[in-house]
């Protein structure tokens, strides 16, 4: 399956790791945080995604939210856990319905 390799030009995320906000719990050794992000395609082209195919640079815009657990050891981030709301991604990129 094909992966970001480079961010979008107009890339807007709000990252629990480098941004504390109102959604950023933080208990012992763990932060657990919200975020947003998106941004518009202007890259490779997907083609070998199960879903169907995204032309190169397509220009289609994306918005799109998850959640990421962290555990902090004397100041560096040994894990992370994540969960990301990908198919509203995959829909707004018009690969599935």
């Amino acid at each position: 399956m094909a992966t970001l390799t480079r961010e979008p030009p107009d890339r807007d995320a709000r990252d629990p790791s480098t941004t504390p906000s109102d959604l950023t719990i933080a208990e012992g050794d763990y932060v657990v945080g919200q975020w947003e992000g998106g941004g518009t395609h202007t890259g490779d082209a997907f083609d070998d995604l199960p879903v169907g195919s995204l032309p190169a640079g397509s220009g289609k815009t994306m918005r799109f939210s998850g959640t990421t657990v962290l555990k902090i050891e004397n100041g560096l981030i040994t894990e992370e856990v994540g969960l990301d709301d990908g198919v509203t991604a995959l829909k707004m990129l018009g690969l599935i319905p």
